[in-house]
């Protein structure tokens, strides 16, 4: 059961409603039974691996305060889980190529696991919680209550990945009902839903299309390919985080933000401060800091940012290519912080202010670049790919295809012509955000007519375009297969 589905808004719709009709102190109960249910629903026989990263995490929970053999041991245990069935068949696969590349006999089978939906997610949840009970917070001794905070069903399946400090007391005190809460997730989820519909499953259809035989497309269309999948993967993650903060919201629960117009950026640093945040600080609390930070020296800090981006890699997938992503970005912020005397000197020498429009202007579409290049490995699927991508892109391709414009990008032009309109509105509400201003709250503060034109026109946009076209099978979330 998807997010965008028929069977979740009816699934939403029965939960939210029995929620607000029981007693609030029973309201937990509920919330983790429709937990239980919706990832039962989504994953059946995934549901004894996250039953079972539950109980070790309550158990070690209990006993782990200051002890570090405890949380070595409760560490060992959930990691491994998600390394057996995350990484398995990566060792193996790399076992083999290595044995291959020294000349040695292998057998050509790998080993494969299925992966449990959203294994990465709570097992970090649950690492994240035995660190917190090891540095001295009181753990919950209500195994229901830490059975929620694992399984509930907006963050379950692809986060954000929260911190058990922020939900369980909202968990325990039971939400009352607000009409703002509603009004603010219903309209948070709608906008999730054009994201998702009328954007990102419109846009994937140009790079599945273009990087499917790279070869034969010239340098330009290979960009447009990579900068559709820059803003798919936007649109996909920062739409199913709206909707799932939207259906907490309407339930009275507030979880974290997890993206904050991610491509203003000016700098690399601060992209990750705005791009999947919850995992960006997850990193910085429990793995950057632990190493030293930046408490020990340049050359440490430098090699504790490599180590933290390339463990980001290998979290997004079991794939070469994706800890090139990480490392990519890493040596991004090691050449920044390595070439910053030279900008400064520059800067005084040219008497360059720093706070005007062009210079930061300038930053931001340097910061876009770098992140549009590195996204290509996190798309390519293998290193040949990616060498494509790029060697056609900076250098051409003599056998490019010849076509109508659309036809190239895999797109007919009314979809070309609703993807270009979807993406200047979120443009314009990104910019909005970026400057902080709230839209909902001022299209709230206005008349009932306009509200619900809004609203509806809104509705219909969503409807027609993102059930038009190739976004009819709505594709599954990007970050549900990590």
């Amino acid at each position: 059961m998807q997010f965008i589905s028929i069977e979740f808004l009816l699934f939403f719709f029965i939960i939210s409603t029995v929620y607000y009709l029981i007693p609030g102190r029973f309201r937990y109960i509920w919330l983790l039974a429709a937990g239980m249910c919706f990832y039962a629903l989504i994953d059946l026989k995934a549901l004894p691996v996250l039953l079972s990263v539950i109980l070790i995490t309550y158990a070690v929970s209990l006993k782990v305060r200051g002890s570090r053999k405890v949380l070595a041991l409760g560490l060992v245990l959930i990691i491994g889980i998600l390394g057996y069935f995350k990484y398995l068949g990566f060792l193996s696969s790399t076992i083999v190529s290595l044995a291959r590349f020294l000349g040695l006999s292998a057998s050509d089978r790998a080993l494969s696991v299925i992966l449990p939906v959203g294994i990465s997610f709570y097992v970090f949840e649950a690492a994240g919680y035995l660190i917190d009970c090891y540095r001295g917070k009181n753990p919950e001794r209500n195994i229901l209550r830490i059975a929620l905070f694992l399984s509930f069903f907006p963050t379950v399946q692809s986060g954000p990945i929260e911190r058990e400090g922020n939900l369980s007391g909202q968990f325990r005190e039971g939400q009352p009902f607000r009409f703002d809460n509603v009004r603010q997730g219903l309209l948070m989820m709608l906008w999730g839903a054009f994201m998702k519909l009328v954007l990102a499953d419109r846009l994937v259809m140009i790079p599945d299309h273009v990087y499917a035989d790279p070869a034969r497309y010239s340098g330009g269309i290979l960009f447009l390919a990579s900068l559709a999948y820059t803003l798919q993967i936007y649109c996909d993650f920062a739409g199913y985080s709206n909707m799932a903060i939207g259906a907490a919201r309407v339930l009275g629960i507030r979880i974290m933000d997890n993206f904050q117009t991610p491509y203003f950026s000016e700098s690399i640093a601060e992209f990750w401060r705005r791009w999947h945040i919850s995992l960006s600080r997850w990193f910085r609390d429990y793995l950057y800091i632990p190493l030293g930070g930046n408490r020990k020296g340049t050359l440490r800090k430098m090699i504790n940012i490599l180590i933290v981006f390339a463990v980001s890699g290998l979290w997004h997938a079991a794939a070469w290519t994706f800890v090139a992503w990480g490392l990519l970005h890493g040596l991004y912020q090691v050449a920044g912080s390595v070439l910053m005397p030279l900008r400064d000197g520059l800067v005084d020498l040219f008497h360059v202010d720093r706070s005007v429009f062009s210079h930061r202007l300038l930053k931001r579409i340097t910061t876009f670049l770098l992140v549009n290049f590195a996204w290509i490995f996190f798309r390519a699927g293998t290193f040949g790919t990616a060498r494509s991508i790029i060697s056609g892109m900076f250098g051409g391709n003599s056998a490019a295809v010849s076509g109508s414009f659309p036809s190239l990008l895999g797109l007919d032009t009314p979809d070309l012509i609703i993807a270009a309109a979807a993406l200047l509105l979120l443009f314009v509400k990104d910019i909005a955000n970026y400057n902080h201003i709230g839209i909902r709250q001022k299209l709230m503060g206005q008349g009932i007519w306009l509200r619900w034109t809004v609203y509806i026109l809104l509705i219909l946009i969503v409807l027609t375009f993102g059930l038009w076209g190739p976004g009819y099978n709505a594709e599954s979330f990007i970050y549900s297969q990590f």
